[in-house]
């Protein structure tokens, strides 16, 4: 039995040590990977803790036979891709929304009135 199998197994014992030892085996090579495709280290972070708590999560349905690293670096690429395509959208939606609102002063604020000086919101008829 390969060390990966092992792992499978007692993962699907639901055996919490066997994620100290993927998490320490597996950890540096996905954070690279992750972090190449992302080019953000932080965003590669969230990636693999959201990697390895979904591994957690779904330990049943693992199958031994499948080669488990393959499973992980498989993961870290769709969530760093889905991370890449929802970055691009916001920065499409940031584009078109600059193009609508041209950039332009704030307003100056308004000083409060010295009558208004004593009122507060809690006091007011709503």
């Amino acid at each position: 039995m390969t060390q990966a199998q092992t792992w499978v197994r007692r993962l699907k014992e639901s055996d919490p040590s066997v994620c100290t030892e993927v998490f320490d085996a597996m950890y540096g090579p996905m954070l690279r990977y992750a972090t190449w495709i992302t080019q953000d280290q932080e965003a590669a972070y969230d990636i693999l803790q959201e990697v390895f708590f979904k591994l957690w999560q779904g330990r049943q349905r693992l199958n031994a036979d499948l080669p488990l690293k393959a499973l992980l670096f498989k993961m870290t690429r769709n969530r760093a891709l889905n991370h890449q395509r929802k970055k691009q959208h916001q920065q499409t939606r940031l584009s078109a929304m600059q193009e609508i609102v041209p950039d332009q002063e704030p307003p100056p604020r308004q000083q409060p009135r010295s009558e208004d000086a004593g009122h507060s919101y809690s006091s007011m008829d709503w």
